[in-house]
């Protein structure tokens, strides 16, 4: 499993312990949110919720250094948008700007995009998230019970 890296949130915390944990707590408390927004835009699937989510998720996970989560949320997040883009049959003023960033994305995750455009990569990217931020929640735990 990907270890964690709180050297950001630590300099941002220029030290102090205290505001580290505090970092953390906010972060555990905002996964249970980030699982449903995730899970429920999912089941409906409302791509355009599920890129949201994804990109909400992305921010905080990054923070507590867990690299590779991030980048597998930055991949749903654009893999929802594309698939977005894709089945949007009316006119949306978001379809213009959404397709605008998926034009601007790397050509590493637009090439990874185009080999993984299906439903069984979005189920794969948020199996890999539950399993990931329930390993990353204990271990924050245990840095909490540690300080």
């Amino acid at each position: 499993m990907e270890s964690i890296d709180l050297s950001y949130i630590r300099s941002v915390a220029d030290g102090d312990e205290e505001l580290v944990k505090q970092f953390i707590e906010i972060f555990i408390s905002q996964v249970p949110e980030f699982t449903t927004d995730i899970v429920n835009a999912r089941k409906t699937s409302d791509w355009r919720a599920l890129a949201a989510a994804a990109h909400k998720a992305k921010s905080s996970i990054a923070s507590m250094g867990l690299d590779e989560l991030a980048l597998n949320m930055k991949r749903l997040e654009m893999l929802c948008k594309s698939i977005y883009i894709d089945t949007k049959t009316d006119n949306d003023t978001m379809c213009d700007s959404i397709k605008a960033q998926l034009q601007t994305m790397p050509d590493e995750l637009k090439s990874w995009i185009s080999l993984n455009k299906n439903l069984n990569a979005v189920d794969e990217l948020i199996n890999f998230y539950n399993l990931r931020v329930d390993f990353a929640i204990s271990e924050l735990k245990n840095v909490i019970d540690k300080s």
